[in-house]
């Protein structure tokens, strides 16, 4: 499932960055800038739902987490940033896992 998610932002990226290379897409009034898209993604212990925001405009992509509140009052919704893989987050990730950090 991961690797459907990842090759359906992928391909979406590299079709707007063909249709423009260099810029990104000019606002149009009867296109949305943002689009939500529901699935699930496997981290490991099992599919869980999640939500994929892309800039259609930038190519960004976003995914939304849950992030605790301070004293255990719960917890609240915030979009993430995604990151590529081979990315500089991802590297830097690998690199700790890797030295046992």
């Amino acid at each position: 499932m991961k690797t459907l998610l990842l090759l359906t932002v992928c391909l979406f990226t590299l079709t707007a960055a063909q249709a423009n290379p260099g810029l990104p897409p000019e606002p149009d009034s009867d296109k949305p800038r943002f689009q939500v898209v529901s699935g699930m993604i496997d981290h490991g212990s099992g599919p869980m739902p999640t939500f994929i925001r892309l800039d259609t405009y930038t190519g960004q992509t976003w995914q939304m987490q849950q992030v605790p509140l301070p004293g255990g009052a719960g917890f609240v919704n915030v979009w993430m940033p995604c990151q590529e893989m081979g990315g500089e987050l991802y590297e830097a990730a690998r690199a700790a896992l890797q030295s046992g950090k």
